[in-house]
C-alpha cells in the first residue's frame, strides 16, 4: 500500500513538473478563484509577484451568487492584480437568465472600479459540479449562445469561453470556436496554435500560495495582458 501511495505521489510529481516546464514559455500568469479558496489575502499574493491576473468567480446558474465575488474583486484589485469576473453556466437553466444574473452581478463592480483595466469577461463549461442535464447540441448551442451574446451586447467586449477536454469533446462546436478560448488541460499543453486556437491555459489545479488556503487554479497566458483587457468587442 505504501509502495502504491508513494509511486502515486511521483507520478503527480512528474507530472506537475513536467507542466511547469511547458508553460514556462508563457510567462504571463495568473489564477482562478472562487468561495472554495475561502479569504483570500490578496497582498501576500501580489508581493509573490507571480501572478498578474485573476478571473474571480461571480455566478452560476440563473440565480447564485458567489459570496466571495465583491470581496475577492476589491481586494484583488486593490492590491494591483487585474481582475476579471467568470460564470458558471448550467445546463438546466436558459442562457438569457443566466445572462442576466452574471450581469446584474458584476455590473456594479465595474461601474465602481471605473477606469480601472480589466479583463475580458468569462464564462466557464464544464461537466463538474453541473447539473445531470445534457441538452442537445442544438440546444446547448442556442442557450449558450444567448449568453454569450447578451453579455457582449452589454458590456461591448467578446466573452472568453473557458472548456474542459471532456466537455468540448461533447459540445465544442464552430460557435464556441469563434470565441477566445480558455482551456483546461492539467495533464499536456493544449491542443493547437497558442494566440489563435487558444489564449489561456489552465494548466495547474493545485498551486500553494502565500495567502491562499489550500490549493488554487494557476494559468498561463499566450497573449499580452493588452489583450485580455481589451475594451473591443472583437
Amino acid at each position: 500500500m505504501l509502495l502504491t501511495i508513494l509511486l502515486g505521489l511521483g507520478a503527480l510529481l512528474f507530472v506537475g513538473l513536467n507542466q511547469n516546464s511547458r508553460a514556462a514559455a508563457f510567462p504571463l500568469r495568473g489564477l482562478d478563484v472562487s468561495h472554495h479558496q475561502g479569504d483570500i489575502d490578496w497582498g501576500q499574493v501580489a508581493a509573490a509577484g507571480e501572478h498578474e491576473f485573476v478571473w474571480i468567480k461571480a455566478s452560476e446558474g440563473g440565480d447564485w451568487v458567489d459570496p466571495k465575488f465583491a470581496d475577492n474583486w476589491r481586494a484583488a484589485q486593490a492590491a494591483g492584480l487585474v481582475v476579471g469576473a467568470y460564470h458558471y453556466f448550467t445546463l438546466c437553466t436558459p442562457g438569457a437568465e443566466q445572462a442576466e444574473n452574471f450581469l446584474n452581478t458584476i455590473t456594479p463592480l465595474l461601474d465602481e472600479g471605473a477606469g480601472h483595466k480589466t479583463l475580458a469577461p468569462a464564462v466557464d463549461l464544464e461537466f463538474t459540479g453541473n447539473c445531470k442535464e445534457r441538452p442537445p447540441q442544438a440546444q446547448f448551442t442556442a442557450e449558450v449562445k444567448g449568453f454569450l451574446d447578451a453579455v457582449q451586447q452589454r458590456l461591448g467586449r467578446r466573452p472568453v469561453v473557458y472548456t474542459t477536454t471532456s466537455f468540448a469533446r461533447a459540445y465544442d462546436n464552430p460557435t464556441l470556436r469563434a470565441y477566445p478560448r480558455w482551456i483546461r488541460s492539467v495533464f499536456r499543453a493544449p491542443p493547437g496554435e497558442p494566440g489563435r486556437d487558444w489564449q489561456v491555459w489552465q494548466f495547474n489545479d493545485n498551486r500553494a500560495l502565500p495567502g491562499v488556503n489550500g490549493p488554487v487554479d494557476e494559468n498561463a497566458a499566450a497573449v499580452t495582458l493588452d489583450q485580455l483587457t481589451a475594451t473591443s468587442g472583437t
